[in-house]
């Protein structure tokens, strides 16, 4: 069974795997809002910098069910990379020498969305619960527990052992407005 789906086109808060273009390629080309024709737009990989790519690269396997396609390990020039995979969706790992977090180079920042740059990156799922067992046994961190919305949708926020935030989204039936 296929645990995770395709979902930049619904809602535009997951990310997409290989065969999610459906809804999004139904369309494309496109055009652009200047009248010019835009091919389409498929997600490739999100690339962020860890502390540890070692810990980093286990948790992501051990939480989020991704595999290693390909690692770097070469100290040389002080990079270490690796590229994780699941359903076609490609998570880039970088470990630079002397890398630091927001919070270590701003002082007192309470909200690491006051920084431009990455905020969060999303995945549907056909269970948010399974998957929250999966990551506290990981030993992840659930930021916001599994709730249900309006839109139709269970939603969880977590974290990963850098405090990069995911969020984490199944499909379910609207509740009804009263």
């Amino acid at each position: 069974m296929k645990t995770w789906t395709t979902g930049l086109a619904r809602a535009g808060i997951a990310v997409l795997g290989a065969g999610g273009l459906a809804a999004l390629s139904a369309c494309a080309p496109t055009t652009g809002t200047i009248g010019v024709p835009v091919a389409a737009v498929q997600p490739h990989s999100i690339a962020m910098s860890v502390s540890d790519i070692d810990a980093i690269t286990r948790w992501y396997e051990a939480a989020l069910g991704f595999s290693v396609l390909n690692r770097n390990d070469n100290a040389g020039g002080g990079a270490r990379t690796a590229v994780l995979t699941r359903d076609g969706f490609r998570l880039e790992l970088v470990e630079l020498d002397g890398s630091r977090t927001a919070a270590q180079w701003i002082p007192n920042l309470r909200n690491p969305a006051m920084v431009r740059g990455f905020g969060q990156f999303g995945f549907e799922v056909q269970n948010v619960d399974e998957v929250a067992e999966r990551v506290r046994t990981a030993g992840g961190r659930i930021v916001s527990e599994p709730r249900d919305n309006l839109e139709g949708t269970r939603v969880m926020i977590l974290a990963d052992p850098d405090g990069n935030s995911i969020k984490i989204v199944s499909r379910i039936a609207p509740r009804p407005v009263s």
